[in-house]
């Protein structure tokens, strides 16, 4: 199970399981929330500074794990680099070994990207920036969503 395999590999206090209704990250200007209306167990990830804290690779910010679901939700919270984001989704993805997650029988994960941006500036990179369609193709990412503001619900 891929939950089990973080908590064995990486520090357990940055992946919190909760049944909380609602989860936020903030950083800066941007925030990121999902509703959890039906208090599933899910698991809060710190990633950047957290699970990779003396990782000198750039990360995404966090995660969460939706456990009934085997639902992944990669979150990254930016500024305005839209494409930094893309770099350090698709290195997120390789240190967590995503690919061997992928399409692996019972142990599948789905696999979700949230890139929060402060601003509008992800509308000129959106639709044509080649390392977000490498992440599409490569780690099977389910859907990708790029805006100003996100909400999920679990």
């Amino acid at each position: 199970m891929f939950i089990d395999e973080l908590k064995q590999k990486y520090n357990k206090q940055y992946i919190i399981s909760s049944n909380d209704k609602v989860v936020i990250f903030q950083e800066n200007k941007s925030s990121y929330r999902a509703n959890n209306k039906r208090c599933k167990l899910i698991y809060k990830l710190t990633i950047d500074k957290g699970i990779f804290y003396n990782n000198n690779c750039e990360k995404c910010d966090n995660g969460i794990y939706v456990d009934v679901d085997k639902t992944l939700i990669l979150i990254e919270l930016k500024g305005n680099d839209i494409v930094k984001a893309y770099k350090q989704i698709k290195s997120t993805c390789d240190s967590l070994d995503i690919k061997s997650y992928k399409n692996s029988g019972k142990n599948s994960i789905v696999l979700k990207v949230r890139v929060v941006c402060s601003n509008n500036h992800y509308k000129r990179y959106y639709n044509c920036d080649h390392d977000k369609k490498y992440v599409e193709k490569v780690y099977g990412v389910n859907d990708y969503i790029v805006k100003e503001k996100i909400v999920d619900e679990l």
